[in-house]
């Protein structure tokens, strides 16, 4: 068995883009900008480009509070994907998000302070029943299924 855990820091340069699958179940998909020191010297910093997905009240939320510009940090897993670009068979790593939380002083939607909250109405997830929330702080209602495969 192994551990697929991955936490980013940075910038939405894209989305959220909400959306609903024909099965009914809403996503939202966003790009965070994240910037690293570059190994070369004298080099400048690189800046990756990771998509990250949300999905069910997460991604009702995600949508609902951040916008691009919003500075977050994202907790999921690593997933997966493969498609098909101008005849060519390509694969994609993205992140699958278990939480998004905000980050004070990021722009976010609907937070005047620090302090104040950005949802009128308490989180209904079972993490929030047992710990307050912090302010921009969205967590998925149910921790995503682990596979014990590793991808590649």
């Amino acid at each position: 068995m192994g551990i697929n855990h991955i936490t980013l820091m940075g910038t939405i340069v894209r989305g959220p883009e909400k959306r609903v699958t024909n099965a009914g179940i809403p996503t939202a998909e966003f790009t965070v900008a994240v910037v690293r020191p570059s190994r070369a010297e004298g080099a400048s910093e690189i800046t990756d480009y990771i998509r990250v997905v949300s999905w069910r009240a997460l991604a009702e939320k995600v949508a609902q509070a951040f916008h691009k510009g919003s500075v977050v940090v994202v907790e999921g897993r690593l997933t997966t994907r493969s498609f098909e670009k101008d005849g060519q068979r390509r694969k994609a790593i993205d992140v699958d998000a278990s939480v998004v939380e905000g980050i004070p002083g990021g722009a976010v939607r609907g937070q005047a302070s620090d302090d104040e909250p950005i949802f009128d109405e308490p989180f209904d997830e079972p993490v929030s029943k047992q710990v307050p929330a912090p302010a921009g702080r969205v967590v998925a209602s149910e921790p995503p299924e682990l596979d014990d495969e590793i991808p590649f």
